[in-house]
């Protein structure tokens, strides 16, 4: 399971997230956010904790196979 970076930042645009906000709010450095966004394989409790910082569905988030 990936995040995809693009769908994640254009819901941080929409919301006017900044990256460090989002970061706090889901309880993790900056830096670690960076790892998981370059990672192939994220835990799903990862996923759904930035999921829910940006108020949407893990499934919004992840990249679609074949990608």
């Amino acid at each position: 399971m990936r995040i995809d970076r693009d769908k994640v930042n254009l819901i941080l645009a929409e919301k006017k997230i900044t990256v460090s906000e989002l970061c706090d709010n889901a309880g993790f450095h900056r830096t670690r956010y960076y790892t998981i966004l370059n990672s192939r394989n994220i835990l799903p409790r990862t996923v759904g904790r930035i999921a829910d910082v940006l108020g949407v569905k893990p499934s919004e988030i992840i990249e679609e196979e074949g990608r």
